[in-house]
């Protein structure tokens, strides 16, 4: 069930609606036989309310009130006589051209015309009634009236009374229940503008066009008569024909593959192997007491073979209800509202505001209230959504697997695809959730035992200054729990850790389009290819002839979208910017605190606060600029005026996840690989706007990235796991604190589909867009620098247990039901994954080479015996500067490899090249161990693709059985015949 929400519906929609039309003539008394339905169209001019209105369109729709069908359609233009030259304005808001009017009558011949036609409705002898119908009195009160007086001619009688239409849809009470598959809901809200009038007509086409298809309306009005509801059932049949325009695949009946069940699809070795790691395989009690789909052959629904098809004789059972509403979603898309090729399609409705919203209804509600008599229907007790409520949409049930398949028959292929991604994904974060895990336990058990750090804490050396001016030297053993700490996540198990997942992530990818292609299969979407069709927001100012129908359609020159899509890039190039200036003001902000700290705190205090707050401040920076930067995205991709909806996602997914990667890890990038590496020396400091640069702490910066990443990545995860769980039932619970008394009275009393509009937030206009944004960029944080963060894997999985339930609620409860829609697959965040999957292998292998302490550890063990003895002589050399020349920085230690001279030494090429030579082999080795299990995993596993040719195999013996039928069928005809 399915509902339209009109901002601005006119009575007139009721009236082209037939059935509520009827009924309000009825519901006052009007015994008519016929209505005439009357909407004029008159001269105007903007801002002038003076101006003379001059009719210049007479139109009318003559209804049957007892067999509800529209009898007669007429339209006169006239010739104005005081303005015979059209406003521009006039010609904007009516759509009537100049040459219109020209060639027309003037008003009383076309007033004669319409009265012959009147009177063959209106027969005294014959018992018919005719009433006049208009929306409002402007029409037959001011602008009939005027015209009349203007032009010298009385005004007939009969237009002396007529039903204002808007007056008694005011009145307009009670309805029909009945279950249908679409519901157009709309409310009433008036206006005196005439510019009303075009969206009425609009609305008027395209309800009678559902009519025509074979749609059936009916009504049903709010108590409070503002809302009112046009039920729309499609008939079993229709759904059929749409279902074989559509190519919707339907399960076979088992006689029809009876020899080819034996054919399913089986697992591959790599799939049994895989699986058989799954605790799901033993862990049998938590899974859903949902029941599962049966393997089964499908093809697709042809009317010619409809009797080979499973629950062709049960017409409840053979749709699922989320097919029934995308297949009637579908037919909505292309209904006309007008004469033009252009004018088709719900969407667009959607877009210029003649519809606001449309939503299919939920099945019923996710909870039975017991004082609520009748909830939803009666008998409706158990339904989809109260069934997912109690097995998947709430936090208890965290640790349920999901019922994919009931997920799939309620909300469609999309939102179940995400979901299969994301348990998938889940499920996948099991393994390095708990190897990071037990890597961080490793590196917090010995600690302590590291020879390098035991030296830190016994050591006396006394540091520099950490700024030139008013700070103090201070002792390094106050950097001993830090540098100790530094082990926790910078330890030899790390560096394994990072190869593993830079290699799991490819295996990951691989096996989720192994997982992607079965999903397909099963849910008979393998093969499925949208038809596209233009974009109701797209523009064209000009029109082509198409090449392929031979039709005009609207166009858009090519070279105007590229002008804009330079304008679009150089907006995001000063984003960019503007995300930099951000880093670089952190970046003084660490120089100006750390400095301010130093002069009261001791140096490696001093360094650790600065880290923290500097994370928050850039977390804050992070949420803050992607709030922007998303609406700025919108609005740029829609000014460049993408044709097709596919070339516009893919334009705005690039820019918000081109933005929100370079805004979150930016300050990551920073520091690490561009901290400390050009701070120059004591006596040589670079400086940056009169400070020293930013540095890295005695135990160098591998601990500080590791903060970073824990801030911005759990900070992240925690705010918006608050605001999408809390922030919804906190705004209902003031709702209902705030509510009057009468109100929530009210609120008890309102039918489904008015509770479901008024106290539902409609579906995001983008879908999972943010859902897949969220969980792409946490990847990412995993996946690029799990080498600092070993707990990453760990607190993603934490997350993503809480994800699915969050998701899952808000889509329950919280959301109006989506369109159920069809996808082959999870679209362009596969190419995303791919993407940071083999730009991680470069990541981790610079953040061990050139951030990690890593390397130059193990050279010097490797120079000396396999011992670190010396090292820290090495790592904090005493400082080359003259006491003559500066007392405060002589004769003290600071963080560099360097030389007693202060120039670079023998042991700091030897770490350069180690460097390089690690990062080389680890990129070869990974990559190889890449492309290795690429080769070794296909995307699409061999019994799906066997199945699917079974299946076409299938479909082709059952269309031959059908046509030798229809052969064998009319040789007997014509045999009998004979």
């Amino acid at each position: 069930m399915w509902c339209l929400l009109l901002l601005q519906p006119s009575p007139i929609t009721c009236t082209m609606s037939l059935w509520c039309t009827c009924r309000l003539s009825k519901k006052h008394g009007k015994d008519a036989t016929f209505i005439c339905v009357v909407d004029f169209e008159a001269t105007c001019e903007e801002d002038d309310a003076n101006f003379p209105h001059e009719i210049i369109e007479f139109p009318l729709v003559i209804i049957d009130v007892h067999r509800k069908e529209i009898v007669e359609k007429q339209q006169f233009y006239c010739r104005p006589v005081f303005n015979p030259i059209l406003s521009p304005f006039c010609t904007q808001l009516t759509g009537i051209k100049q040459e219109s009017v020209d060639s027309a009558a003037e008003f009383p011949h076309v007033l004669d015309q319409v009265m012959a036609i009147l009177d063959k409705y209106r027969s005294h002898d014959a018992g018919h009634k005719l009433l006049l119908a208009s929306d409002g009195p402007w029409d037959f009160r001011n602008f009939f009236q005027w015209q009349c007086r203007a032009s010298s001619v009385p005004a007939p009688a009969l237009m002396h009374q007529w039903l204002d239409i808007r007056k008694a849809f005011r009145a307009c009470r009670g309805g029909v229940k009945r279950r249908g598959d679409q519901l157009l809901n709309m409310l009433s809200k008036t206006s005196d503008d005439p510019s009303e009038v075009k969206q009425v007509r609009k609305r008027g086409i395209f309800l009678q066009s559902l009519r025509d298809l074979g749609f059936e309306l009916e009504t049903e009005c709010s108590p409070d008569g503002e809302l009112l509801f046009i039920k729309v059932h499609a008939p079993f049949e229709l759904l059929l024909q749409e279902a074989e325009k559509s190519k919707i695949k339907k399960t076979l009946k088992p006689e029809a593959s009876s020899h080819l069940q034996e054919l399913l699809v089986q697992k591959s070795f790599a799939d049994r192997l895989f699986l058989s790691l799954s605790p799901a395989q033993y862990l049998t009690r938590l899974q859903p007491d949902v029941e599962e789909e049966p393997d089964s052959f499908s093809a697709d629904f042809r009317m010619c073979i409809r009797d080979q098809f499973e629950n062709i004789e049960d017409e409840d059972k053979f749709f699922t209800s989320g097919e029934r509403s995308s297949l009637v979603w579908e037919k909505l898309t292309r209904v006309p509202y007008g004469a033009k090729d252009s004018q088709v399609g719900i969407k667009k409705l959607l877009t210029n505001g003649t519809f606001a919203a449309a939503f299919p209804l939920h099945d019923g509600p996710h909870k039975i209230d017991p004082d609520d008599p009748d909830p939803y229907d009666k008998g409706r007790e158990v339904n989809d959504r109260k069934t997912l409520y109690e097995v998947w949409g709430q936090l208890k049930l965290c640790f349920i697997f999901q019922p994919y398949d009931l997920i799939r028959k309620y909300f469609g292929v999309k939102i179940g695809l995400y979901f299969a991604w994301l348990g998938f994904y889940t499920y996948a974060l099991l393994v390095p959730g708990i190897l990071g895990f037990i890597v961080f336990i490793n590196g917090l058990a010995n600690y302590r035992q590291q020879r390098d750090a035991i030296d830190v804490c016994e050591s006396n050396f006394t540091m520099c200054p950490l700024c030139n001016e008013g700070c103090e030297r201070w002792n390094l053993t106050e950097a001993c729990n830090m540098y100790q700490a530094s082990y926790w996540f910078d330890n030899e198990a790390t560096i394994a850790f990072a190869f593993f997942m830079s290699v799991w992530a490819s295996i990951f990818i691989d096996f989720w389009k192994r997982r992607n292609a079965e999903l397909g299969y099963d849910w008979d979407v393998l093969d499925f290819a949208e038809e596209e069709r233009d974009r109701p927001q797209f523009r064209g100012t000009t029109k082509r002839k198409n090449p392929v129908t031979g039709k005009e359609e609207k166009y858009y020159p090519g070279y105007k979208r590229s002008v804009k899509q330079v304008g679009s890039f150089a907006t995001m190039v000063v984003m960019l910017a503007v995300v930099i200036i951000i880093v670089f003001s952190v970046i003084v902000y660490r120089i100006a605190v750390r400095a301010a700290l130093a002069a009261q705190l001791d140096g490696s205090q001093a360094s650790t606060i600065t880290a923290v707050t500097a994370g928050v401040i850039n977390l804050a920076g992070i949420v803050l600029m992607n709030q922007v930067y998303g609406r700025l995205a919108v609005t740029l991709t829609d000014w460049e005026n993408h044709q097709k909806e596919s070339e516009y996602e893919g334009s705005l997914t690039s820019k918000i996840f081109l933005f929100s990667f370079v805004n979150s890890f930016a300050s990551i990038f920073y520091i690490a690989f561009f901290k400390g590496k050009f701070v120059g020396r004591p006596g040589a400091y670079t400086k940056l706007l009169g400070y020293r640069q930013d540095e890295c702490p005695p135990y160098g910066c591998m601990l500080e990235l590791t903060i970073q990443l824990a801030i911005i990545m759990v900070g992240r995860q925690i705010i918006n796991n608050i605001v999408e769980m809390l922030l919804p039932a906190v705004m209902r619970k003031v709702r209902n604190i705030m509510a009057p008394k009468e109100l929530k009275e009210k609120a008890r009393r309102l039918l489904p589909w008015e509770n479901e509009y008024l106290n539902l937030a409609p579906f995001p206009q983008y879908g999972m867009f943010p859902e897949y944004l969220e969980m792409i960029l946490q990847f990412g944080f995993l996946s690029l620098f799990v080498s600092a963060f070993s707990l990453a894997p760990f607190f993603a999985l934490l997350n993503n247990i809480l994800e699915i339930r969050i998701d899952a609620h808000k889509l329950l409860t919280v959301y109006r039901r989506p369109p159920a829609q069809r996808a082959a697959n999870i679209g362009i965040w596969d190419e995303v994954m791919t993407f940071i999957s083999y730009f991680s292998v470069l990541t981790n292998g610079l953040v061990i080479a050139f951030s990690s302490n890593f390397i130059p550890r193990e050279v010097w063990r490797y120079a000396h015996d396999g011992t670190l003895h010396g090292y820290i002589d090495a790592i904090y050399p005493l400082s080359p500067v003259d006491p003559a020349d500066d007392p405060d920085f002589a004769n003290c230690h600071y963080f560099g490899l360097r030389e007693a001279d202060g120039t670079r030494g023998q042991f700091y090429y030897e770490v350069i090249a180690a460097r390089l030579g690690f990062l080389i082999i680890f990129e070869h080795i990974v990559f190889l161990c890449k492309f290795l299990f690429q080769w070794l995993i296909p995307d699409v596993p061999q019994a799906v693709t066997l199945a699917v040719k079974r299946e076409e195999y299938l479909a082709r013996l059952a269309l031959d059985s059908a046509l030798d039928d229809e052969v064998a069928d009319h040789n007997q005809s014509h045999e009998t015949t004979s």
